[in-house]
């Protein structure tokens, strides 16, 4: 099904669509298609859209309204949604398709823009991903960063520097007074 000329790379959802019903017995089954249907612009040179808008809006007077035959196709593309259920015998079976037309009007437009702009294309994807993998390193790290020092708080066994917590350090058995030592005073 489709509304309106083929274009390059245009897919229609309902193309090879078949329905059946689930089992032989089902006589009374509703098949109910919701199509949301958006008008389509296709051209191949980008330099023309907005000629194609003024021919648009005024179709049969304008001078150029031979554009669309050379390099351009109005079309239509759609969405569809569906639903399918047993009726009862006092409801009409049947295929029901519901339209609804979109108040908007899409312009696809094909462009080569050269092996230059290719290359600035990757180099953004590529160091975008490599920004996006220094943000989950760092976040990563920060996790664990962020646990070991709950894990460190849950244990209470060792100290901040491997001594036991909540006693001073040892020197040769006994505790060693922090304290007791004069600072050298630097001239």
């Amino acid at each position: 099904m489709s509304f309106g000329p083929y274009y390059p790379s245009l897919t229609n959802p309902l193309d090879s669509t078949i329905a059946i019903t689930p089992t032989a017995q089902d006589h009374f089954y509703k098949f109910q298609y919701y199509l949301s249907i958006v008008p389509t612009i296709y051209t191949d040179s980008p330099s023309l859209l907005p000629l194609l808008e003024s021919v648009n809006r005024n179709p049969n007077a304008h001078p150029a309204r031979s554009v669309f035959s050379t390099h351009a196709i109005k079309t239509n593309q759609y969405a569809v949604t569906s639903q399918s259920h047993t009726v009862p015998e006092n409801y009409v079976p049947g295929v029901f398709v519901k339209f609804d037309i979109e108040p908007i009007m899409l312009a696809v437009v094909e462009e080569w823009g050269g092996f230059w702009r290719l290359v600035v294309r990757l180099v953004n994807v590529v160091s975008g991903v490599m920004v996006a993998g220094g943000w989950a390193w760092q976040m990563y790290d920060w996790g664990l960063e962020v646990w070991g020092k709950k894990g460190r708080r849950r244990a209470d066994e060792m100290g901040m520097l491997g001594t036991p917590s909540g006693t001073p350090a040892r020197e040769g058995g006994s505790y060693y007074d922090f304290g007791s030592e004069k600072k050298k005073q630097w001239d």
